[in-house]
């Protein structure tokens, strides 16, 4: 059993992990965007294939090339639990294309699995 102090950092570090992904999607950085992904990364996507093992770095930049504008993320719900080596989050995320006002977006639900 994580103590409280352990459980509180844990769920700090978990939230900057999750805020440094929504900054490099915002500044559409694909090396940023995986350099916290495992090797044998396993992730279901809404785009095919709809499941793909381990990190697809060309996958990331296809989906980018699809937004001209600036790409908004947005973090709502967010829920973390935390163990002694394995912690779970689960949150929507929306995306959306910005040009001044909303021109497309998407919620998606996400839950992640981290190994501690």
């Amino acid at each position: 059993m994580t103590t409280d102090y352990a459980s509180s950092t844990t769920e700090s570090e978990i939230r900057g992990l999750i805020e440094n992904r929504v900054r490099a999607i915002r500044e559409k950085d694909v090396d940023a965007v995986v350099s916290e992904y495992a090797p044998d990364l396993v992730m279901f996507n809404l785009a095919p294939p709809l499941q793909s093992e381990g990190v697809n770095k060309k996958g990331i930049e296809k989906w980018f090339s699809q937004y001209e504008g600036v790409i908004d993320c947005e973090i709502r719900d967010l829920s973390i639990s935390t163990g002694d080596d394995l912690a779970y989050s689960h949150y929507l995320h929306r995306i959306t294309e910005i040009d001044g006002r909303c021109v497309a977006g998407h919620a998606v639900e996400t839950k992640s699995s981290l190994r501690l």
